[in-house]
Order: C-alpha cells, then structure tokens, then sequence
C-alpha cells in the first residue's frame, strides 16, 4: 500500500502551525465535509490573536485579518481585546494539558471547546449587532474554506 493511500485511509492527528490547532485526517467522506462552528471558531480566534511578543508580521497579518471584517473603530478595539484575553486563557490552558494521543481524553476537548464557547458569547454580546455579524460572516467565510 502506498505511504498516500495508508493517510487517506489511516486516522493520524496532526498538529498545525498554530499551536492547539488540531486536524483529524483519514475520517469518512460524510464527517469531513463540513467543519463544526465550535473548530471555526477556534480556528479563527487563534488566527486573529497575537502571540505575547508579536513580530511586525504577526502586526501586518492581524490588520490585514481586521480589514477584512471591516468593523466600525470601536468594534474593533473591543474584538483585539477579547483576542489578547482569549490568547491568555488559552494559552494558559494548553500549557496545563498533558500530552494529548490520538486517543485523547474527551475532557480536555469539552475544556477547550468551553473556552471556544464562552468567547464567542462573549464576542456576541460585547460587539454592536454590525459587528457581531462581521464577525460571524468571516467566520462563515473562512469556515467554507476548511476541511476536517
């Protein structure tokens, strides 16, 4: 069996440039097809949350990120806020998780989906309804471009 055929029919885990973005490979047709909010998301706050030290290109690709969501002055000084709090609790969190296997305990996956959920009520409920919307319309964008 080749080495491609053993991935597409293997179920490997992967970790992706972003530290706790995690990508199950090697599921059924039906199950990737369509990625859950909770990994958009997730995937979404990470992208647009700056490390503790940004570089001037962690700074370029986060404004480029903001100028796609177009959001009013406030909105957005609202959003980079939650971003840097979620950035802290998160990291926080990945950094006191034991090492994860393929079979990991389904706990961990409710605490960070936890922390997914409580920012993205938080995001609903601090952002102006337009903002709120912009950001659930970039999600919705991005999200049609992942693939579990």
């Amino acid at each position: 069996m080749t080495l491609a055929k053993r991935l597409a029919t293997s179920c490997f885990v992967v970790m992706t440039a972003v530290p706790g973005l995690f990508l199950a490979f090697g599921q059924t047709k039906a199950a990737t097809q369509q990625v859950s909010d909770s990994i958009a998301y997730r995937f979404i706050l990470l992208s647009l949350s700056l490390p503790d030290n940004p570089s001037d290109r962690d700074l370029v690709k986060q404004d480029l990120r903001f100028r796609r969501l177009s959001l009013g002055d406030n909105d957005e000084q609202v959003l980079k806020a939650l971003l840097a709090s979620f950035h802290r609790e998160y990291a926080t969190w990945l950094a006191g998780v034991a090492p994860i296997t393929a079979h990991g305990a389904p706990d961990v996956a409710s605490q960070r989906d936890a922390i997914v959920e409580r920012y993205r009520t938080l995001m609903e409920q601090s952002l102006s309804q337009s903002g709120s919307s912009a950001v659930r319309q970039y999600v919705l964008s991005e999200k049609s471009k992942m693939h579990n």
